[in-house]
């Protein structure tokens, strides 16, 4: 705080985005490691390092974010909850990511507020690329309109989870959104392996999205939920010839599942929902798969 010349130089490379180097005293506030006393700031033009790309954390339970305090992440499909200036005009945006709702700061001593970041308002969804700090919980530093991307939604969108991949792999924890053609910002897609034998959600060559069976019932599940302030209102399946009698059920939210008999060059379409997420689970007695070949997903802003 307070005005020096050491201060204009280390803000000044900090909004021009400029390695520097500088001679200070570590200090501490509220038991967290900052930088105290600078005595001089250098801006290296040349520096002997890459910057930091930031790490896509928008899966991660915002509970274990502490170990990535000081680092560069990426957050994708925030609901934003309201906006704030404080008495030092500091621009706090709160959001949420539908498990957590926590601050984006815009620090005034950096440079006024301005830009997108200022217009938002409650309901909007966003992504955010910003410094991450852990103070009473997560918290996220921004100093510039770039560092957020606002997410253009149009009424009654429709989509298509499909596999056009030209290798055979699986899906693996975390969000598989992108590997079967839907926004990550928007949607999240996730696996549950069968038991026993675990093994994700097949993602096959030849077009298919492959849920494995287990002798237990408890073959793969498939899980797609859209990010909060959206609402999913209609879902058609085609299902594919896997060469076995499989059996399947499907669930929305927290209803009760719905028993698919037959999953064999089927299409099936369930309207008028108004659901946030939907599973598909293999729960045939033994290891016969369930070939999926597309998934249409319609979705709408909460009302």
């Amino acid at each position: 705080s307070g005005a020096s010349a050491e201060k204009d130089a280390f803000l000044a490379a900090y909004l021009g985005g400029y390695a520097i180097e500088i001679q200070a005293t570590r200090g501490a506030f509220r038991g967290l490691e900052q930088v105290s006393s600078v005595q001089f700031v250098n801006i290296l033009p040349t520096p002997g390092f890459n910057f930091p790309t930031a790490v896509d954390v928008t899966a991660m339970d915002v509970t274990a974010l502490e170990a990535y305090t000081a680092q560069l992440v990426e957050f994708k499909g925030l609901e934003v909850i309201s906006i704030a200036y404080d008495q030092y005009d500091n621009l706090d945006i709160e959001v949420s990511n539908g498990t957590a709702t926590f601050f984006i700061r815009w620090d005034s001593r950096t440079g006024d507020p301005v830009g997108l970041p200022t217009e938002l308002v409650a309901g909007d969804v966003i992504n955010v690329v910003a410094g991450a700090y852990w103070s009473n919980g997560l918290r996220l530093r921004i100093a510039s309109a770039d560092a957020v991307e606002k997410v253009v939604v149009l009424s009654g969108t429709t989509v298509t989870a499909t596999y056009t991949g030209t290798t055979t792999t699986n899906m693996t924890e975390g969000n598989n959104a992108a590997l079967v053609g839907l926004d990550e910002a928007l949607f999240t897609v996730t696996s549950t392996e069968r038991d026993p034998n675990p093994l994700h959600i097949g993602l096959n060559s030849a077009g298919q999205i492959r849920l494995y069976g287990a002798s237990t019932t408890n073959g793969n599940v498939l899980t797609i939920s859209v990010t909060s302030g959206y609402v999913i209102t209609n879902v058609e399946v085609v299902f594919g010839a896997s060469g076995s009698a499989a059996t399947g059920s499907i669930q929305f939210d927290s209803d009760d599942a719905t028993a698919l008999s037959s999953v064999l060059n089927e299409t099936l379409t369930f309207g008028s929902l108004d659901a946030t997420s939907f599973t598909i689970k293999n729960t045939s007695t033994s290891t016969a798969q369930i070939y999926i070949l597309s998934i249409v997903i319609t979705y709408d802003t909460v009302e």
